[in-house]
Parts: C-alpha cells; structure tokens; sequence
C-alpha cells in the first residue's frame, strides 16, 4: 500500500491578485484583516503578503507584474483567484517523498523555507500547499467574528472519482455528505480533511460549475470561514454597504464577488 500524506491542520489559503494594494486594503478595512507580514519586493519578481483575517484565519496574497511570472501569468489568464491551501506536514522531505511514490508532481520543492506544492493537474485541481514551518500562533480580534477556515468547494469534472482521489491519498480523511447543489446544476460529494470541508462540485448540465470549469478547468471555487456569529458579520459588511446573500451550502452567507475583488468566499456559524 502506498504511504499517505499526514496533514496536521490548515495554516492559510493564498488568492492571486492583480491589484495588491488595492485587495489588501479592502480585506483590512472591510474584514477588519491586520497584516501580518508583507514581503514587498524580497522574493524576486513578486510580491506576497499575509494577512490575518482572525482566530486562526489566515490569507496570502500572491501578485507580480512581471511577465513570465506564474502568478502573472496566471491573473493574465483568469483576473483574481483561490490559489492554493497550505496544510502543515510533519516534514516536507516525506511528504514529497510521497507525492512522487503516488506519481503525482511536486512543484516548487523549497527546503530553505520548507515548502512545496502539488501540481493541480495531478490533484483534481486542488492546489496543495504543504509546509513543515509553522507561523506564530496569533488569536487577534475579528470585527467580523471569524473564527477560522471551516472549508472549500472544489470545481471538477467527477465528484466521485476527486472525493475517492484524496480519501486515499490524506490519512484520517472521511467521507461526510453526498448532496444536490440545484442552484448551481451540480452535484456535491463532501470529504473531512483534518477538520476541514472540502466538497467537490461536479455539474449535472448547464450552469455555474460547468461555467466555471469552463473557464478555469479544475479549481478551487470558494473558501468558507467558520463566524461566530452572523449577526456582527451582517453589522461589519453593511456598514462598508456590503449586502451578504444566501451561500450555496445550507446555512451559510456569502459575499458577492463582484463585491470581493471577483472571488467567491463564504460564511458559516
């Protein structure tokens, strides 16, 4: 049997930006988001900062002007987008060590900062960032009440075949749900990873998934952040003129993307 990756827990998700000042400061001032570091400039032909939205919520942009930088290449090709999900390993040599016995490519092998990535077309379009270097622990203050990443929904061609994908390629994962998404024409098969939701979306005819695997192929579509409650949430957006919707998971709120830089992200309690 081949080994599994062991995941410990989510330390941050990473969104791609064309506009970095500008997203910044709409996740400061409208989720109330402190930045933690910005790395403007120090890492060669990008720049990338972390900000922490509260809890243990934490967000990465990525951006670069720079031509034939992936991740301008990659805003070039589909404008702002979830990136990747870094999940903390017990060592990153292992844990490229068991990408490669699965054949699944690892991208970006770094063992100065101790990091590497999963290549999307061998993972369903779920871009795994792992680490074996955890940040600081900060709990700051959320405005918003946002407590924690509580999960994703993931864009791909068969539900089934992507949730089976990764029950057995994550130790500890379970199966949670299988359920229709009729608004979006699709249907969802859910899986726990280490605590989070991941549930992929694979469409039943012409509609948002099939759109949007249209346009990005296989890709992460939304993340989810765990509230305390809805109601301090609901005060925080609509003071900034932000009216939240009705999420496409039961129970759940969301921003509109055209109000969020064209990114989907939403809520839970």
């Amino acid at each position: 049997m081949p080994r599994q990756l062991t995941f410990l827990k989510s330390e941050h998700i990473n969104q791609v930006v064309g506009d970095y000042d500008g997203v910044m400061e709409h996740y400061m001032s409208v989720y109330g988001a402190r930045l933690e570091e910005d790395f403007r400039g120090e890492l060669g032909p990008y720049d990338v900062c972390l900000l922490l939205l509260g809890g243990a919520a934490r967000l990465e942009l990525f951006y670069s002007s720079h031509p034939d930088n992936i991740f301008a290449r990659m805003h070039n090709r589909f404008g702002n987008l979830w990136h990747a999900i870094q999940f903390i390993v017990p060592s990153i040599e292992e844990a490229v060590d068991i990408l490669h016995e699965r054949g699944i490519r690892a991208t970006d092998v770094n063992l100065e900062i101790r990091y590497s990535f999963a290549d999307p077309r061998d993972t369903f379009g779920l871009r795994l960032q792992m680490g074996d270097r955890e940040w600081p622990v900060v709990v700051p203050d959320s405005p918003c009440g946002i407590v924690d990443l509580a999960g994703l929904t993931v864009a791909v061609r068969d539900a089934e075949v992507a949730a089976s994908f990764f029950l057995d390629l994550v130790a500890g994962a379970k199966p949670l749900y299988r359920a229709d998404r009729a608004a979006l024409s699709a249907s969802g098969v859910a899986i726990d990873v280490c605590g989070y939701n991941i549930e992929f979306l694979s469409p039943i005819g012409p509609g948002e998934i099939q759109d949007s695997l249209d346009r990005f192929d296989q890709h992460i579509r939304s993340a989810t952040f765990r509230v305390e409650s809805f109601g301090p949430l609901r005060e925080r957006f609509e003071a900034h003129g932000i009216a939240l919707v009705e999420g496409d998971q039961p129970q759940t709120l969301a921003i509109r993307n055209t109000d969020n830089f064209g990114v989907p992200l939403q809520f839970t309690e």
